[in-house]
């Protein structure tokens, strides 16, 4: 089973799922999604979703609320600088002992080995949105985020001077500009409604529009291992990475307008797409997605996890599609036999379910929830045209890993016509 179906009309007998609560496919098997546990700084901010935010430099760690900036230091909170209220995120430029962090309203600089953060004065650059270190040079958003500027290689300085390494051009998309990342030797610039691509040649650079579709919203995009992951206007899961260039995941029925934070977690290579009602965790490796946190706004290399309100981890939940085993008569099913492995076997507490037709034109009708007992098989006598087969644990935390599920039944009336797909007469005029 690949976790939760792609889109919205799947036909009949794939193996996909209705409802993947808290499950995502790993290696052959659909597995329970890792509990992060509680976010240990909670208690201690108030904030609000999309926040808090939280930037890993080379050499530091940040973390951002709507209105101050922590430096972490041994899972504790240092708290560096407080300001005006804004909902904007914070972008942040890293040249290792150099930091430059904006939001678009406030323009600071963080000296790494003094440990200090202060006003940008001695130069003359607005704050900005959208940023990006290339190789030594400062690539921002100005103008309101309607044009690019370089900076001079090594150097925060924007204004022209005999080298020629400084410029400015306007984008080539009717929006402004959400964010900026390198890939390769390329530097992607990300707008509300457009992507555009920069690259280096042996006379400046080369300039292009490759996309059409611009950026959710400056929370929606995530660098990971050698790929950008980001959810675009239309709200599709796109993925781009240097062979291949883009990737329509698509997905896009789940994923609304609201704000969406995506994260990556290293540990369990997981992509999870969170949102202030609704979360969701894609697994790359299987392209499976299953629901997930709500409200989880950063998972980070060293374990580092925030909620901006901490959502409880709830039980394995599975609903397949709906299946005729390829037959359209009547069916009695008699037992469902589940191949699931558990991390704590004395904590086997499993129950499952059927939803049925008995008829095209009616409403499904659902059975009650039965045991499954240790041995994985659930008894469950139904009679119908076609069935979705459910199956939860009861306990929230569970770990387990479900295999393959195999059905034991009776098809009424079925011959080799039904085994072949063939009817006689089928094509006469």
């Amino acid at each position: 089973m690949a976790g939760l179906m792609p889109e919205q009309n799947t036909a009949r007998d794939k193996n996909f799922l209705t409802k993947s609560q808290f499950a995502v496919g790993y290696n052959g098997s659909l597995s329970s999604i890792p509990d992060l546990g509680t976010d240990q700084f909670q208690h201690g901010l108030t904030t609000y979703f999309p926040f808090p935010q939280v930037k890993q430099c080379a050499r530091v760690t940040f973390l951002f609320t709507h209105n101050a900036i922590y430096r972490l230091e041994n899972e504790t909170l240092i708290l560096m600088w407080t300001g005006n209220e804004y909902d904007a995120p914070w972008t942040v430029a890293d040249f290792t002992d150099y930091i430059l962090l904006s939001n678009g309203f406030h323009l600071l600089e963080y000296i790494v080995p003094d440990g200090t953060i202060a006003p940008v004065t001695h130069v003359s650059v607005p704050a900005f949105n959208a940023s990006c270190n290339y190789n030594g040079q400062l690539f921002i958003s100005a103008d309101g985020g309607k044009r690019i500027q370089a900076s001079k290689i090594g150097e925060l300085q924007f204004a022209l001077d005999e080298q020629n390494m400084q410029f400015t051009r306007p984008v080539d998309f009717s929006g402004t500009i959400l964010r900026m990342c390198k890939l390769g030797r390329t530097l992607y610039i990300f707008g509300t409604d457009g992507i555009d691509a920069m690259r280096p040649t042996e006379t400046g650079w080369s300039y292009s529009a490759v996309a059409s579709n611009g950026l959710l919203s400056t929370w929606s995009l995530v660098e990971a291992e050698g790929k950008i992951w980001f959810i675009d206007s239309r709200c599709h899961l796109v993925m781009i990475d240097e062979e291949n260039g883009f990737t329509d995941v698509g997905y896009q029925m789940y994923f609304s307008n609201e704000p969406i934070v995506l994260s990556w977690d290293p540990k369990f290579k997981l992509l999870y797409i969170s949102g202030h009602c609704r979360g969701y965790a894609y697994n790359p490796a299987t392209e499976s997605l299953g629901t997930s946190y709500e409200q989880l706004t950063a998972v980070t290399h060293d374990r580092i996890i925030t909620f901006a309100e901490y959502a409880d981890v709830k039980p394995f939940e599975i609903h397949t599609n709906w299946y005729d085993f390829g037959a359209r008569g009547y069916k009695t099913l008699h037992r469902i036999e589940f191949s699931i492995a558990v991390d704590n076997a004395e904590e086997w507490s499993m129950s499952a379910a059927l939803d049925f037709r008995v008829h095209n034109n009616k409403q499904p009708r659902s059975t009650p929830w039965k045991r499954v007992n240790p041995d994985g098989i659930a008894w469950l006598a139904c009679y119908g045209l076609e069935f979705k087969i459910k199956l939860r644990s009861e306990i929230p935390q569970q770990r387990l890993h479900l295999d393959n599920i195999r059905v034991i039944g009776t098809i009424h009336g079925y011959n080799f016509l039904n085994a072949i797909g063939w009817a006689p007469n089928a094509n006469a005029q």
